[in-house]
């Protein structure tokens, strides 16, 4: 099939440093209980300006991990709200939280951080977008359908299929890259599809291959302990039945915002089934949706937005009618 995408060969770009003078303030918001700590960037001048809030790729993100970024934005005319991520840096939360997250509760954070900024005076509340990278990637179009606040979103390499899905593809990569046969990566790919559908019963398919296959090579490389149903296992199923069948493209098909889509290459990006992703998305363009899709040969998962800061920056302007400041390089 024909995709209906950008493709880009990187061949070496010269690189600015120089971002114009931007303004940034501390600032805090809350969903429910929980106070989140971020700093908001904002151009020079009166405004009001379009805005983009960040989301978190996974681990304890904080907003040192999206600062530069937040800058350039600012610099070409967009505020851009970046935060702690519950239970990191400032932010409230369980410690640990980042590890054994919930989406509902990563996107109600996004979706408290979109109604802070439309009461901020410079903000154009009409003009809020996201951008999201890697797990951000479930967690945006998740916010996205909770509010009619959202215009357009910016996903960068982000898994367009479940988490079942995508962990398989993961694991399967990892192992493949450590030199294990396709009979054994197909193996442990039966024992995590077992996995995802286990009981809580011993005599479970999971349970079953769990003691037949910890003695193979594979095993300690996708799983630890001694039995199936160890403190940390029993824990960590439990946690993972929550999000294992979680899949964005129903919510993605639902959406009528804009958004640009950036993806690294097949080869070298072994965090996402990258050939996927482009097809499931593809499929929604083909169907109506406003998408831009990039794809950068010769890069894998953390895209540099170099890359890309030009076509972005025009599809930014695109689609929010704004020709506010010159554009800029990073």
């Amino acid at each position: 099939m024909r995709l209906s995408i950008i493709r880009m060969v990187i061949i070496g770009l010269a690189v600015s440093t120089s971002l114009s003078a931007v303004e940034k303030k501390n600032v805090s918001f809350k969903n429910g209980d929980i106070a989140l700590s971020g700093t908001l960037y904002l151009p020079k001048g009166e405004g009001p300006f379009p805005a983009l809030v960040f989301v978190h790729g996974s681990g304890p993100e904080t907003r040192k991990n999206s600062s530069y970024s937040a800058k350039w934005l600012s610099s070409i005319g967009y505020a851009a709200l970046i935060y702690d991520k519950r239970g990191t840096g400032k932010s409230q939360g369980e410690e640990n939280e980042w590890n054994r997250f919930s989406f509902e509760n990563l996107a109600n954070d996004v979706v408290a951080a979109v109604n802070f900024l439309t009461g901020e005076e410079k903000i154009d509340s009409d003009k809020i977008g996201l951008h999201a990278s890697s797990q951000g990637g479930w967690v945006a179009p998740l916010a996205a359908s909770k509010t009619n606040l959202i215009s357009f979103m910016v996903i960068r390499s982000a898994s367009v299929t479940s988490v079942g899905d995508d962990r398989i593809f993961e694991r399967s990569a990892r192992l493949k890259k450590e030199g294990f046969s396709d009979s054994e990566i197909a193996e442990a790919s039966e024992m995590q599809r077992a996995e995802a559908k286990t009981s809580s019963e011993k005599e479970d398919t999971f349970s079953q291959l769990f003691e037949t296959s910890k003695a193979k090579a594979w095993f300690p490389r996708v799983y630890g302990g001694n039995s199936p149903f160890s403190e940390f296992l029993v824990g960590y199923r439990k946690w993972y039945a929550t999000i294992v069948d979680f899949d964005p493209f129903p919510l993605l098909k639902s959406l009528e915002i804009p958004v640009f889509w950036i993806f690294g290459d097949p080869q070298l990006d072994s965090k996402g089934p990258v050939e996927q992703s482009i097809n499931n998305v593809d499929s929604l363009k083909k169907s109506g949706k406003v998408y831009t899709i990039v794809q950068f040969d010769g890069v894998g998962h953390n895209i540099p937005e170099k890359l890309y800061e030009r076509t972005l920056y025009d599809w930014l302007n695109q689609v929010n009618r704004y020709t506010g400041f010159k554009f800029r390089k990073h």
